[in-house]
């Protein structure tokens, strides 16, 4: 699969002039808003940073990397039939279901695509991808950590989503859909360069508060 690929869906959709902006610019473009509001120098990420005990430029490439990942469940074929375009350039969905904005939104569906790429996303672009090394049994701890924080921006609707179990999520996905949001993860970290501090999520004394909060504990929000 090309990497060009998921630049074939759309993220923002105008119904009366048909124009729309492609998911991976309005992800960026979030990001970016991100990046601005938490400069290295604001009260507000000097105070999440020292809570955090991380220095506020790793805190902030944190944040803007993971609210880059915000939209993921708008890859979800059933998102992107939400508006037929006859627009040969965006990708034609023949998912199963029709799109569930009461009980599979686009925001519980990212879960799903993060829960499909974090693997090989972590084993190749960040475990071993940088001078640290993690051992694999540790992966699964340091993206226990990161999981935090993806739920907190796949959940930009203002709770917290609730896991969606695999076999129900594929009704509204197609394969195609989980490889370009998996290419799209790795070309934003290879564009932003996250600096993960591998370090603090493997420590085991910070791994203990996490699993206090992880997000199958966010389920009652729902």
């Amino acid at each position: 699969m090309s990497t060009q690929d998921y630049f074939k869906y759309w993220g923002k959709y105008d119904d009366e002039t048909k124009g729309y902006h492609l998911l991976p610019f309005h992800s960026l473009d979030v990001a970016a808003v991100g990046q601005f509001l938490l400069k290295e120098d604001r009260p507000l990420t000097i105070d999440l940073a020292a809570f955090l005990d991380l220095p506020p430029a790793q805190l902030s490439g944190l944040f803007v990397f993971a609210l880059a990942l915000h939209d993921l469940g708008k890859f979800a074929s059933a998102f992107q039939k939400l508006r037929d375009s006859d627009d040969t350039a965006l990708i034609k969905g023949e998912c199963r279901c029709s799109y569930d904005s009461t009980n599979y939104r686009h925001d519980r569906l990212g879960w799903y695509f993060w829960e499909d790429s974090w693997k090989s996303f972590f084993e190749q672009k960040v475990c071993h991808g940088q001078e640290q090394k993690v051992a694999k049994e540790q992966i699964r701890t340091v993206k226990k950590a990161f999981d935090i924080l993806m739920n907190c921006v796949l959940g930009h609707h203002g709770k917290p989503v609730k896991p969606v179990k695999k076999v129900k999520a594929k009704a509204y996905t197609e394969p195609k859909n989980l490889d370009a949001a998996y290419c799209f993860i790795k070309d934003v970290c290879e564009l932003l360069c996250p600096d993960f501090p591998l370090e603090k999520f493997c420590d085991r004394n910070v791994h203990k508060i996490i699993c206090t909060f992880t997000p199958s504990e966010a389920s009652h929000y729902n």
